[in-house]
């Protein structure tokens, strides 16, 4: 028994000794940042109501759901049949399929409502003790990193944009990415260059290409301020930082690569290849809107109905009085704060401010020229680097206080209570975090949806058709559902695709070729007193099948003139081509057919086409890079057919034809990320290595 309680006493005295440790510190205020990223969503998550809102629901929450199952059904997620007339899921950014807590979670369950609260919850303890630790490392000051850890998480950007799950998973990473450029510049050792460039590089994967950007516009941002501040004081280019700061960036691309090259392939052809200008300032920031600082429901921002411009998410811009007032005080105290990086974020707030005021102001056309810059709209979003840049300097500014008035650490504590009591409440009220509604809401199927379904059961895959714009079917719900939407949401949509939908009002045949039947009748005009209505639609019997078989064809010289031919001739007889397939004449009449075959891989299309003679077999499936044909094993050419479908020359006879998906620059983007990887796990080991060495480089930086 004695023994006992002696050993029971020596651990009572270890863990004394390990709760003065800075490590129980640092794990002790994670803890407190996890507890209060929960408490807004104490609800949905232990209570049994609410709903993942918006885009959270629509976009998110539907793509994770279809990649997560692909991955358990044994597939990579390449390609969805689902939306548009087939898309490349794996090169849309927003997907975050390469995203490693995504990947994670994908990998090991199929993603649900709980997950992806459980996910969003995450990202805001992230978002908090990762601006906690920037802001303790530059102010040294605990209590000031705890004040400007609250303010952001629970800031304007981070509250507003809760539903856009990709943009407030790469606004969490933020605080961290700068910390460690921070301390990569501090030290001048590459490890944490490339530690810097791989939570970049994450960052990127986490799925918003606009914050990403806003993000690296940040380190570069800083880069320039830290070189011109070193170039005055002494006159000379520091050309370590030049290449730290390349092993940075370089870091991030290779890192980033896995997603990024397939992006970049998909951003050539997307309707958002080149946007102008006026396009790019699209849902600018109102001057008006700014009020919105310190009125916590400016326009019914937060809850109730909304009145304000455009879209609440973007307006919703609180930070509260205590987090302006003490950015002031580090305006007032700035020449007195030791640390010169503090002088980066003043004018870093000015740029943002002004950038997202778009049209408002004059800088945005600025950032127009650009690269990367003229393919964004919405320059409202840059508040994000906005509240980074306050929120900083008023963790600074509190910080300064303390130091200025050394018996003012009670005020400081208060401060940090009083801006949790501005924040939370709103957090914890606001309809932009989730929607007030019974979780079975969320995918309650449309009666349209059961209707299809059950129709579907009766075709063969062949006569499968598609929906367009049902309302009861909001954006990609299709891919939760199993039915197949020749529309669905994305702001890389190819640009065809976009031209296809605006020729079909004026030519119905090319609704016909979609496979498409239910649709609203005003997509249909010149049809729509012919046929049948179901509810609000009108019911296109004459659909084309999924495949089918043509051996008269005209050839385009360009995609403009493919679809002024298209109007020309019969759709169901003959394919426009953009390229002559040299296919053998025959004078007989064409007889055959085309079956496909039961296949639960997206990523392919398997088919037994009999036909008497050579001939064409259309596709209706977008014609898009990566795309290959083979017909009985023997490679053949995939051609573009009726400006935005596939076709594939197939000889006399009965022949099994298979496409299948692959993406060059996915496997190229694998290589460069596998080799960022390697240069991860170099960097971790030399810093094991040389930890006694490191640990004397820590000890001469601010604490």
């Amino acid at each position: 028994m004695h023994i006992h309680y002696f050993h029971f006493l020596k651990m009572l005295s270890a863990l004394k000794r390990y709760a003065h440790t800075r490590t129980f510190a640092f794990c002790a205020t994670a803890l407190v940042f996890i507890v209060l990223a929960i408490v807004p969503f104490a609800v949905p998550l232990f209570g049994g109501f609410g709903a993942l809102q918006w885009d959270a629901r629509e976009v998110h929450l539907t793509n994770l759901i279809f990649s997560s199952q692909t991955w358990h059904n044994g597939f990579v997620p390449l390609w969805t049949p689902y939306l548009f007339n087939g898309f490349p899921q794996i090169a849309d950014m927003q997907v975050a399929v390469f995203y490693p807590i995504n990947l994670l979670l994908g990998y090991f369950f199929v993603f649900d409502q709980q997950i992806l609260f459980w996910q969003i919850v995450f990202h805001y303890a992230l978002a908090g003790f990762g601006m906690f630790l920037l802001v303790r490392h530059i102010a040294v000051s605990y209590i000031g990193g705890l004040f400007a850890g609250i303010a952001y998480m629970f800031s304007g950007f981070m509250i507003g944009h809760a539903s856009h799950v990709g943009m407030q998973n790469t606004a969490a990473w933020l605080p961290i990415v700068m910390l460690l450029v921070l301390y990569a510049l501090e030290t001048q050792r590459w490890p944490y260059a490339v530690f810097a460039g791989s939570a970049a590089g994450i960052a990127i994967l986490a799925g918003h290409f606009q914050t990403a950007v806003f993000l690296l516009f940040v380190i570069f941002g800083y880069f320039i301020f830290n070189m011109t501040s070193g170039w005055l004081r002494e006159r000379k280019i520091a050309w370590k930082k030049l290449l730290l700061f390349m092993c940075i960036g370089a870091t991030a691309f290779l890192i980033s690569a896995v997603q990024l090259l397939p992006t970049f392939e998909l951003t050539k052809q997307s309707q958002r290849a080149a946007i102008d200008r006026e396009l790019a300032q699209t849902e600018s920031l109102n001057p008006q809107s700014l009020r919105g600082l310190i009125t916590p429901n400016h326009n019914n921002a937060a809850y109730g109905e909304y009145f304000g411009p455009w879209d609440r998410t973007q307006n919703y811009l609180f930070l509260g009085i205590t987090t302006l007032a003490f950015a002031i005080a580090c305006l007032l105290l700035i020449r007195r704060i030791k640390n010169p990086v503090v002088w980066f974020f003043p004018p870093l707030a000015y740029v943002a401010v002004a950038y997202s005021l778009g049209k408002y102001s004059f800088l945005h056309s600025y950032f127009y020229l650009l690269p990367l810059f003229n393919k964004m709209r919405a320059p409202s979003n840059m508040m994000i680097v906005f509240d980074f840049a306050v929120i900083v300097c008023a963790g600074v500014g509190l910080a300064a206080l303390i130091r200025a008035f050394p018996k003012a650490k009670l005020f400081a504590l208060l401060a940090v209570a009083v801006v949790c009591a501005e924040l939370l409440p709103y957090a914890i009220t606001s309809e932009l975090m989730y929607a007030r509604k019974e979780p079975q809401t969320l995918f309650a199927k449309p009666r349209i949806v059961e209707s299809v379904q059950e129709e579907y059961r009766a075709l063969e895959g062949v006569d499968r058709f598609r929906l367009y714009r049902v309302p009861e079917l909001d954006r990609n719900l299709a891919q939760v559902f199993g039915v197949d939407d020749f529309s669905g949401y994305n702001p890389l949509a190819l640009q065809r695709q976009a031209a296809y939908e605006d020729a079909m009002v004026k030519n119905p045949a090319l609704i016909d070729l979609g496979s498409i039947k239910y649709l609203p009748c005003e997509y249909i005009i010149s049809r729509a007193q012919a046929l049948k209505k179901e509810g609000n639609l009108c019911v296109n019997e004459g659909y084309f099948s999924r495949a089918f078989l043509a051996d008269a064809y005209a050839v385009a010289v360009t995609g403009t003139e493919a679809l002024t031919r298209m109007a020309e001739v019969n759709l169901k007889k003959t394919l426009v081509l953009e390229k002559d397939p040299h296919l053998t004449q025959d004078a007989r009449s064409l007889e055959g057919e085309v079956t496909l075959n039961e296949n639960n891989n997206p990523n392919e299309v398997h088919m037994t086409v009999t036909a008497n003679k050579p001939t064409l077999v259309f596709i209706n499936q977008a014609y898009y890079p990566g795309w290959t044909a083979s017909v009985d094993g023997e490679t053949t050419e995939v051609l573009r057919a009726n400006y935005l479908f596939q076709a594939v020359r197939v000889p006399a006879g009965t022949h099994t034809v298979l496409l299948r998906y692959t993406s060059q620059p996915l496997k190229q983007g694998i290589i460069l990320s596998m080799i960022g990887l390697i240069l991860f796990i170099g960097a971790l080991l030399t810093i094991v290595r040389n930890k006694p060495r490191a640990r004397a480089i820590h000890e001469t930086l601010p604490h």
